[in-house]
């Protein structure tokens, strides 16, 4: 629930959402635009070259068909030669055989006679006489009657060579020279026209399609071959055509064969994909949702735990550490958080001893001034009682009990001192194992007196660290001392103190452990504050620690403490080698 909340409320989540839609969706439209663009130009292209190339085929049918016609029409001229007269053939039962079956109907006329059920007569122009006289045939069209297409003839010289004036006249059968049994034969998708003289509709299929004018201009402009596009009855056309020249062979002005498709037919591929576009967008659009939805968590729950770890710092609560597991560079600043707030921490802690530590010697400066000089002359004043009273009476006996606490007054104020700086210049390179040696020729007979096993496991190649020997030796003195007195109050069977030295990293480690009574949680973090001490006033004042404390700071060293009660405890101090600093 917070994350959603953080999903609708943040500026970085809206701005990230925002640019995943974006990004995702106007390629993709800009891609579809393209893509319909091109696909569209592309068909339509491809349609207008289907078309002309149907149209030439249709073209060179309908030419092989008006010389097979031809052909026909002239062996039919040959087996009359030499027959005088005129009339139909079909009128003469002895001749019907004769007659060609790709025509309707054969006539012999001459010129100026009216051919069958009175229609006009037969009348070529001088050019047209004049190119029957090569024995070549004439194709002409008649308008037939009102809404009917045009009727094709075809007509030759019986002999061109007698001059008798005989034409051989035939009515061509449509559905032979169209190549066209019936509309089944067309293609379903491709309406045609065979446009003939003037721009006349010889032929259509379907037979009530028409052109607009402005279609029949665009032929009669470009009258060899071309592509166009008009609309019929609300749809649009995509149209080629292709010009049959008969001038040659027939004397006529040659037709074009005119083919047209649907531009929604041609554009039906497109119509699929236009079907399809808007699942696909919605469903890419859920899927940079779903996507930018998983990123903007992903990317957020880090921060938010980042912030609310700021607001705890901010706060004053220092070393609070989040939990960032995301497999990625926010799980290292997740963990580079939690190391910065480990050391503010622990600087905040070193700030408060430093403080108290600082106070602490500030108020030794004091006594030791107020105080010393006084003492000094009490001392003397004891020591001249002493000389005077000669006996061992009850005098005697208080006055050495004062010198003895007069001595111990002094022991105390001698360890103000050691709270004063250790000046940079005394520092030098030492060994750490020969500070553990030292110390420990020091403490041998005691420890030993005490029935106590130490042991001393020391590091080999241990790098030199930068410190000041007489102070290293008080800090290891005190350790010992106290892990002395912790086994010595647990009375354990076998009381152990190990010493150890050993590298960590760039940094040199001393540990002194023993398996004492341990320190108690509630007490743990006070244990190094001035005068705080759990032993009784005849064992300690409570600067044994804070004075190593003081003395570890001034050599920038770090002190652990790992402990329990009962169980013992263990000190590990780490030094930086010498050669890092």
């Amino acid at each position: 629930m917070q994350i959603d909340r953080a999903f609708l409320t943040s500026k970085v989540a809206r701005r990230i959402f925002f640019v995943f839609v974006f990004c995702a969706l106007l390629p993709l439209f800009i891609l579809a635009a393209i893509t319909f663009k091109t696909v569209n130009n592309q068909l339509s292209d491809q349609a207008r070259k289907r078309l002309s190339q149907n149209c030439k085929l249709k073209g060179l049918e309908i030419y092989n068909n008006l010389m097979s016609l031809d052909t026909e029409l002239g062996l039919l001229a040959s087996t009359l030669k030499g027959q005088g007269g005129a009339g139909f053939v079909p009128g003469q039962p002895e001749k019907e055989q004769a007659r060609p079956e790709r025509f309707k109907h054969v006539a012999v006329l001459k010129e100026g006679q009216r051919g069958r059920d009175d229609h006009e007569i037969f009348r070529p122009s001088p050019d047209e006489f004049r190119h029957l006289e090569t024995g070549k045939s004439l194709v002409y069209t008649r308008p037939a009657s009102q809404g009917s297409l045009p009727e094709i003839f075809m007509a030759r010289l019986i002999d061109p060579e007698s001059g008798d004036g005989r034409v051989l006249v035939g009515e061509a059968d449509t559905r032979f020279l169209w190549g066209i049994e019936s509309e089944e034969d067309a293609i379903a998708d491709m309406p045609m026209f065979i446009l003939g003289p003037k721009n006349r509709i010889l032929f259509s299929l379907p037979p009530d399609l028409t052109l607009d004018r402005q279609a029949l201009t665009i032929i009669s402009n470009f009258p060899v071959a071309g592509s166009f596009e008009y609309d019929f009855k609300g749809q649009r056309y995509i149209t080629g055509y292709w010009a049959l020249f008969l001038k040659y062979h027939f004397f006529t002005p040659g037709w074009v064969i005119v083919m047209s498709q649907s531009k929604s037919t041609v554009l039906e591929p497109v119509s699929y994909f236009k079907t399809f576009f808007f699942l696909f967008v919605l469903l890419t659009f859920f899927v940079v949702c779903l996507l930018s939805v998983i990123l903007i968590r992903k990317n957020l729950v880090p921060i938010q735990l980042l912030k609310k770890g700021t607001e705890k710092i901010a706060e004053g609560e220092f070393g609070i550490e989040v939990d960032i597991e995301s497999g990625d560079e926010f799980e290292n600043l997740g963990k580079a958080f939690n190391e910065m707030s480990r050391k503010l921490k622990e600087g905040r802690a070193m700030l408060v001893q430093s403080a108290k530590m600082g106070a602490v010697g500030q108020m030794a400066s004091g006594v030791v001034h107020e105080i010393g000089q006084p003492l000094t002359s009490i001392s003397g004043l004891i020591d001249l009682l002493l000389i005077r009273e000669k006996g061992e009476g009850g005098s005697r006996k208080r006055l050495e009990l004062m010198k003895k606490e007069m001595e111990r007054l002094t022991g105390i104020i001698s360890r103000f001192k050691n709270f004063a700086r250790v000046s940079a210049q005394t520092m030098k390179p030492l060994s750490i194992n020969e500070i553990v040696d030292d110390t420990y020729a020091l403490l041998e007979h005691q420890i030993q007196m005490s029935g106590i096993d130490c042991e001393l496991e020391k590091g080999d190649g241990l790098p030199p660290i930068l410190g000041e020997k007489n102070s290293l030796h008080q800090v290891l003195t005190n350790l010992v001392i106290n892990a002395m007195d912790a086994v010595l109050e647990k009375k354990a069977d076998h009381p152990l103190i190990l010493v150890r030295t050993y590298p960590e990293g760039d940094r040199v480690c001393l540990q002194v452990k023993d398996n004492g009574s341990g320190i108690p949680e509630a007490i743990r973090e006070r244990i190094f504050d001035p005068f705080f001490t759990t032993k009784g006033p005849e064992k300690g004042t409570g600067l044994g620690l804070a004075i190593i404390d003081s003395i570890l700071h001034q050599h920038k060293a770090k002190i652990v403490l790992d402990s329990e009660e009962g169980m013992g405890t263990s000190f590990v101090i780490s030094f930086p080698a010498a050669h890092v600093v």
